[in-house]
């Protein structure tokens, strides 16, 4: 079990206003909605993602110094960047054969699922039957994007090592309740192996436990790669790597945190189930988070 000193604290509710004039106090609380991303949206971003941008000629600060590329992501700090940069992952070398990094494209999945919070009398977010994953290149490797809602979303990177397939220590959460816009970077100490090579482990091995920060507040995530096994995409059996990721802090600022991944030696998650569930203080008091989600695979092949 992991224990830590999670204070998150929610923006719901930054936005109330509570009169305080002579009449009796009312408050007013902001609308919540819920938008859905249509796959055609995911594709869209990914292929203007994709395409060049017209040449031109450098200017002279270019031509001294290079340009630099800014992701669409608001997502990526100072320290994301840091920590990115300083991960100890290692190009592979031929020799070793490793697997290839799942390629980029519009992934489609089945989903089930929702996200709720308790505050003003509770709200839910249902998420649409099907949902996406938006692989892209990146830094050493790609960067994977769910979007469960315009108001849901998660970011994570993959790159391959001589180990094998390696997540990345940042990445990023983000909520939106009642208009209010969380996005909270996650910044963790050591980047972690879920794809050994196959040739080199097959069976499960000892557990990583990550010292991170969601935002600014610590987040102790543990992580275990498990056993191989198949899935079934499209009919046809896909193999498999299980890893589990827990989180498991019982202060009165809890998180239980369990996430089933099982990934194909590419790294593409086929299948995902999740079940968290947290208390945070607000401006509006504690808050209960849920959030439960099964993901499954629709297609091998990306849209783009």
């Amino acid at each position: 079990m992991t224990t830590g000193s999670r204070r998150r604290r929610l923006t719901i509710g930054a936005a109330i206003f509570v009169p305080t004039a002579a009449i009796a106090a009312v408050v007013f609380v902001p609308r919540d909605h819920a938008t859905e991303v249509d796959i055609s949206q995911a594709v869209d971003r990914f292929r203007a993602s994709t395409t060049p941008s017209p040449t031109r000629e450098p200017d002279v600060t270019e031509a001294t110094t290079g340009s630099v590329e800014h992701s669409e992501s608001t997502a990526t700090t100072t320290a994301a960047t840091a920590a990115l940069a300083t991960s100890t992952s290692t190009p592979p070398t031929p020799a070793e054969s490793p697997p290839t990094l799942v390629e980029p494209g519009v992934y489609v999945y089945r989903t089930a699922g929702f996200e709720t919070i308790d505050a003003f009398s509770g709200v839910t977010h249902d998420y649409p039957a099907e949902t996406s994953i938006t692989v892209e290149t990146d830094g050493c490797g790609v960067r994977l994007r769910w979007d469960a809602l315009a108001e849901r979303r998660e970011e994570w990177r993959l790159c391959l090592t001589t180990e094998g397939i390696e997540l990345q220590p940042v990445a990023l959460q983000y909520h939106e309740f009642f208009g209010q816009k969380t996005p909270e970077d996650v910044v963790c100490d050591v980047p972690v192996l879920l794809v050994p090579i196959a040739d080199r482990q097959t069976g499960s091995i000892a557990p990583v436990a990550q010292t991170c920060t969601l935002d600014t507040d610590a987040w102790l995530p543990v992580w275990q790669v498990l056993e191989t096994g198949t899935r079934e995409v499209g009919g046809e059996p896909v193999d498999v790597r299980h890893v589990k990721m827990t989180i498991d802090d019982s202060d009165k600022y809890f998180e239980h945190y369990v996430a089933d991944w099982y990934l194909a030696p590419s790294g593409l998650p086929i299948e995902l189930a999740v079940l968290k569930q947290s208390n945070s203080p607000s401006v509006a008091g504690d808050v209960v988070y849920d959030e439960q989600v099964l993901l499954q695979l629709v297609d091998l092949a990306p849209l783009r």
